[in-house]
């Protein structure tokens, strides 16, 4: 049971990680207006 309770925190996190990127990456050209 431990097993499935920490595979589920760590893939929450690693989607939680790659969403955060995600937003941070909006404006990657700024010289391009959007």
């Amino acid at each position: 049971m431990k097993k499935i309770k920490y595979l589920g925190i760590s893939l929450l996190m690693v989607f939680a990680l790659f969403s955060c990127n995600d937003y941070l990456d909006i404006n990657v050209d700024p010289n391009n207006p959007s």
